[in-house]
């Protein structure tokens, strides 16, 4: 190697721990700034797709766990990492600036740091400028009539690391977060469909996939309210989502390298993916567990993919994690935080999760307990679950009452 250390190939090997544990992970890292070989790069990207479709064949289907494989998946990684070794060097261009009209998610080009805060209108898509504004603000410029304060009051004191513990369970919504889905279903989102983002903990098998499966998979006892939101998201469901699978973190999201070859066009992300194919108008951000190796990127990833979502009018539902993974909570914190900044509705799983023996998770502290989808059951709402599944159709139907209630038009985008 040269004198001059490349800072990329530096972040690369504190990352490669990862990658040699878990599989192949270049999370948060930019291939183009690297300096080899243009026919080196090309060769390395068809290496990790055809690596991908082998992991698709040899990851287990139910669990995080990758025992199955650990050893065959540390040879291939360690193949890749020599490779790298010989192809990279410090580059002169890694500092460059995007061209203006390249779009980071549909080009899979990794986007520079941004400032604390972006702007993230509602109404049209950019990639980032330089003055704060939240959804109130992008709607009230527009002309649009605001009525209601946000989710939660911007004025909340986050002086104190733990005032994210006080948030409900269940957000109340908006009236300019119902303002911005009504836009997006005039452009096109559907208001039968919605898109989950996260890793194992939002499999179908057990995130709200037995809602598609039929009635004798699920009990909802009291909460019968529920029924006229299983039949009106019937498909969502049980639906295999691009932007979930094993092992995924923020970063993952936002890597062309995690997308399916088989319906992904080339270079683009699971996420643009994903919301290109199943155009949902909201959709579940469950992120985290899997970040506590990189929490530094962790806030920077998440406003990526918030102002992405935002940009085509999609409505994110932030959850926090039952788990404390990294140690010191940060990223519950942020992931609350973020929420408010932008004005989103908080999936406070955490509180929910406190009243649950062990917080509803395993003895590794990090999986949930699991039972059967039975609301009726008051033993099993005691375990991890079925409490998540609860929480997250209650939120499901706050947001879906919201629209209810002010007599969005979902019908023009069916006709």
């Amino acid at each position: 190697m040269r004198d001059e250390f490349n800072p990329h190939f530096t972040e690369f090997l504190s990352n490669s721990s990862i990658l040699l544990k878990h599989g192949i992970r270049l999370d948060g890292i930019n291939l183009n700034s690297w300096d080899m070989d243009n026919g080196v790069f090309r060769a390395l990207v068809k290496v990790f797709r055809v690596l991908q479709n082998f992991r698709y064949l040899f990851s287990p289907v139910q669990s995080c766990h990758w025992g199955r494989v650990k050893y065959l998946y540390r040879l291939i990684a360690l193949s890749i990492l020599l490779l790298l070794i010989s192809a990279c060097g410090p580059s002169e261009v890694r500092n460059a600036p995007l061209p203006p009209a390249q779009d980071p998610h549909s080009r899979g080009i990794a986007v520079a740091s941004h400032p604390s805060k972006l702007n993230h209108p509602v109404l049209e898509p950019v990639i980032a400028k330089q003055t704060p504004q939240s959804i109130d603000e992008d709607l009230s410029s527009e002309g649009n009539t605001v009525t209601e304060n946000a989710v939660h009051s911007e004025l909340l004191d986050f002086a104190s690391p733990d005032t994210w513990k006080d948030l409900p369970v269940i957000p109340e919504i908006s009236a300019s977060v119902v303002q911005a889905y009504a836009i997006g279903i005039s452009r096109g989102n559907n208001p039968r469909a919605f898109s989950k983002i996260g890793d194992c903990s939002t499999s179908n098998a057990w995130f709200l996939g037995p809602f598609d499966d039929g009635e004798q998979y699920y009990r909802l006892g009291e909460h019968t309210y529920l029924e006229v939101l299983i039949e009106h998201f019937k498909g969502s469901f049980n639906r295999n989502n691009i932007t979930t699978r094993n092992g995924f973190s923020a970063s993952s999201t936002l890597s062309p390298l995690w997308a399916d070859p088989e319906v992904c066009e080339s270079g683009e992300t699971p996420l643009a993916c994903e919301y290109r194919i199943h155009k949902p108008s909201i959709v579940f951000i469950m992120l985290g567990t899997n970040d506590r190796w990189h929490t530094d990127h962790f806030e920077e990833n998440m406003r990526e993919i918030i102002e992405y979502t935002l940009d085509r009018q999609i409505i994110p539902i932030v959850a926090t994690k039952a788990d404390n993974f990294e140690g010191d909570e940060s990223i519950n914190r942020t992931l609350a935080q973020l929420a408010i900044e932008y004005h989103l509705p908080l999936w406070n799983f955490w509180a929910a999760a406190q009243e649950l023996p062990n917080q509803g998770l395993e003895e590794d502290g990090v999986h949930l307990t699991w039972g059967p989808t039975h609301f009726n059951d008051p033993e099993v709402m005691k375990l991890g679950w079925p409490t998540r599944n609860l929480t997250a159709m209650q939120v499901l139907h706050a947001l879906w009452q919201a629209v209810q209630d002010a007599s969005v038009d979902e019908t023009a985008v069916l006709r």
